[in-house]
């Protein structure tokens, strides 16, 4: 199991979940530059995939599962689609965040202020990290993932999407505004990516504390876990950490 962290996160975040799976199963972790684009980020992650044997689980949260769903976008020739993946509160389209305000956004809709969409991403440039660039919808990599000529992923019908954010405070783009960008309604993006799991009011705990909730993560996991058990035995390992690149500033 590899787990992929968010922004200016790291594989802490997963501590609780991977200390009760730890026994059962190969635990890993996918260290990346997360201040940086995330096109890179994705291919090393593509690269790494390749470089491993037997059956693969991704546990993806926030941004995170952006860079698996570029790998599984970009599976043309189907190498990973025997791949399980969880995605915690993935970003559909990107964030709104770097959508811009809302003000700003829905006026650089109209043709003659389109322009207002440029001061935008020059804003991005000098004032923020360069990865929000990535997450912005109009972006190459979003359009990559999930625009008109994209491919949904090579292994979405082995993707659970998991959602902890209540209804309106998502920090994906906004749905009215998902269409306009990629041609698709939210769901179709998300049946593009995997199947949401059907949870209940009680799990909306928010978009970060979810990490903290094992109840709510580790049936999911469990499950994904057990359809690639079905699929090929898994033999308990030592921990791994790949991409090690950023291993002495990100513990594993």
């Amino acid at each position: 199991m590899i787990f992929v962290h968010g922004a200016r996160g790291s594989p802490f975040q997963f501590a609780p979940i991977a200390a009760s799976l730890r026994r059962d199963v190969n635990v890993g972790a996918f260290l990346y530059d997360d201040h940086a684009r995330l096109a890179p980020a994705a291919e090393s992650l593509r690269r790494e995939l390749m470089r491993l044997s037997g059956n693969v689980v991704l546990v993806a949260y926030s941004m995170g599962t952006l860079l698996c769903a570029s790998v599984g976008a970009d599976d043309r020739d189907g190498r990973f689609r025997e791949v399980g993946a969880v995605y915690v509160n993935p970003l559909i389209g990107g964030s709104r965040y770097a959508d811009a305000d809302p003000a700003l956004a829905i006026l650089g809709d109209l043709p003659m202020l389109r322009w207002l969409h440029q001061v935008k991403t020059g804003v991005q440039r000098l004032l923020f990290p360069p990865f929000v660039q990535d997450l912005a919808p109009e972006s190459d990599f979003q359009q990559a993932i999930f625009g008109r000529g994209s491919r949904p992923a090579s292994f979405a019908g082995n993707t659970t999407i998991v959602f902890t954010e209540e209804p309106g405070r998502e920090w994906d783009i906004s749905g009215s505004r998902v269409e306009r960008f990629f041609g698709r309604s939210r769901g179709e993006l998300l049946a593009r990516l995997g199947t949401v799991a059907p949870l209940g009011a009680a799990t909306c705990v928010g978009h970060a504390a979810v990490l903290a909730h094992e109840e709510i993560l580790l049936p999911p996991i469990m499950q994904a876990l057990a359809a690639q058990q079905a699929a090929s035995p898994i033999v308990a390992q030592g921990p791994t950490v790949i991409d090690r690149r950023y291993a002495e500033d990100s513990p594993a």
